[in-house]
C-alpha cells in the first residue's frame, strides 16, 4: 500500500511569505493577500477544510504544491513534482500521509452536476484542431452546431495535458471524475492517442462522460483457433477514463447513452454512438435520437426510455445488422427493452452502401443539394 502526502496549506503559505490576516489564523478559512494579483483586501481564502486556497479577486486557486510552486523562498518557478518533492524536506510544513488502497478503484463516480461542470471546464480549456473541425464538417455538421456541442480535440502533448490538468485541479477536486487519477499528491489526465473528445449528454444536458474518437484505432493482436496470430484494427471509439489507473484513485465510467434533439418529442430514434447521433440529429431537423456508446452497452436502455416516454421507438442501428450475427443478437435484445415502453416499435432499413443512419441522411443531404443545383444550371 502506497501513500501521498497532504502538506499543510497554512504552513505552505506562511513558508512562502505570504501575507496572513492574523486575526483568522484560528479559523476554517484563513485569509490572505493574494500574491498572484497583488490583492490588498486579503481576498484569497486558504481552507483547513480542504487544504485549498481560492482568491475571490483573481480566481486563483490551488493547493499547497501548486503554491509553493510559484512563491517558494528560493524565488524561482518549480514544476509541481519539483514542488512536492521541495517540500518533503521542509520540516517547517506539516503534513499527513493519506493511504492510497486499491480499493479506491471502486471509488464512486462523481453525482451528475459535478461531473459535468468539471468536464465543460476541461473542455473549456481545450482547442478544436483544423483537421478535426474539418471532420465534422464533412460529416454534415456546420460550425455553429460543432461549437455548440463542444467537440474538442484530446490533447496529446503531456506538458499540455499536464497544464490543463494543474488548472482544473486548482479549482476543483477531481476525485471519483473519470479521465483523472493522482500520483505523488498531483492529479493527471490519463494519456491517448489523438482524436476528438465528444461529450455524452443525458436527458438534462448535461455531460455524463467523454468519448474520444480516435485518428487511427489502435491496432491489436488476436490468436485464430489455429494459433496464428493476427492484427486487426482496434476500437475507434473509447471512454476518456483511468480505470487502467484505480491503483492511483482513477475512476472507470459506466457505458452511458447520449441523448440528442428535441428532448419534448414522442418519436425517439435509437442508434449507435454519441457523435452518429449528433450527426443524424442536426440532418434530420433535431429529431430526438439516442445513442447506445456500443451496441450491446444496453444496461441504462430501460431507465433512459422511461424518462423520455415516447410514443413510438425508431430503431435505427447499422445496417451491418444484416451481416454481423452479434449485432443482430444485440438488436433482439434491444427490442425486448425498448417495445413495452412505447406504443409503436419500428426497425428501420437502407441501402447498405450507407452504413450508418448518419450516412443515409448525408447522402440525402447533398443528392438533395446536388439535384437542386442541376435544375437551377437549367
Amino acid at each position: 500500500m502506497g501513500a501521498y502526502i497532504n502538506f499543510d496549506l497554512i504552513d505552505t503559505a506562511e513558508l512562502c511569505g505570504i501575507d496572513i490576516r492574523r486575526s483568522t489564523l484560528s479559523n476554517d478559512e484563513v485569509e490572505a493577500r493574494c500574491p498572484y494579483c497583488c490583492d490588498h483586501r486579503y481576498r484569497m481564502y486558504l481552507s483547513r477544510l480542504t487544504n485549498m486556497f481560492y482568491c475571490h479577486n483573481c480566481g486563483t486557486g490551488g493547493n499547497a504544491v501548486t503554491l509553493y510552486s510559484s512563491f517558494n523562498p528560493k524565488g524561482v518557478c518549480l514544476k509541481n513534482y519539483e514542488s512536492y518533492n521541495a517540500l518533503l524536506n521542509e520540516p517547517s510544513v506539516g503534513r499527513h500521509d493519506v493511504p492510497v488502497q486499491p480499493e479506491k478503484s471502486n471509488a464512486q463516480i462523481r453525482e451528475i452536476e459535478e461531473r459535468s461542470e468539471i468536464y465543460t471546464e476541461l473542455l473549456k480549456l481545450l482547442r478544436l484542431e483544423k483537421e478535426h473541425c474539418t471532420n465534422l464538417l464533412n460529416r454534415g455538421l456546420d460550425s455553429e452546431r460543432i461549437a455548440r456541442n463542444m467537440y474538442r480535440s484530446f490533447p496529446t502533448d503531456n506538458a499540455e495535458r499536464q497544464w490543463i490538468c494543474d488548472s482544473l485541479a486548482a479549482r476543483y477536486d477531481l476525485h471519483g471524475m473519470p479521465g483523472f487519477y493522482r500520483t505523488d499528491g498531483i492529479w493527471h489526465i490519463a494519456a491517448f492517442k489523438s482524436g476528438i473528445l465528444i461529450p455524452i449528454r443525458n436527458k438534462q444536458n448535461l455531460i455524463q462522460g467523454l468519448q474520444i474518437r480516435f485518428d487511427n484505432p489502435p491496432v491489436k493482436r488476436v490468436t485464430t483457433p489455429e494459433g496464428i496470430t493476427i492484427e486487426k484494427i482496434g476500437t475507434r471509439f473509447m471512454w476518456l477514463s483511468s480505470s487502467k489507473q484505480k491503483k492511483f484513485e482513477g475512476t472507470s465510467v459506466p457505458s452511458y447513452i447520449h441523448i440528442t434533439g428535441n428532448r419534448d418529442s414522442d418519436t425517439v430514434y435509437l442508434t449507435e454512438g454519441g457523435l452518429k447521433s449528433d450527426v443524424a440529429s442536426y440532418l434530420s431537423g433535431d429529431k430526438l435520437f439516442i445513442g447506445l456508446t456500443g451496441v450491446q452497452n444496453t444496461g441504462f436502455l430501460k431507465e433512459v426510455i422511461s424518462s423520455l416516454s415516447p410514443k413510438r421507438i425508431v430503431e435505427a442501428v447499422d445496417m451491418d445488422v444484416r451481416s454481423n450475427p452479434q449485432v443482430r443478437k444485440a438488436q433482439v435484445k434491444i427490442q425486448a427493452i425498448c417495445a413495452p415502453l412505447c406504443e409503436t416499435y419500428k426497425r428501420l432499413f437502407w441501402p447498405i452502401d450507407q452504413k450508418g443512419i448518419d450516412d443515409l441522411l448525408l447522402f440525402r443531404k447533398l443528392k438533395k443539394e446536388y439535384e437542386e443545383k442541376i435544375r437551377k444550371g437549367n
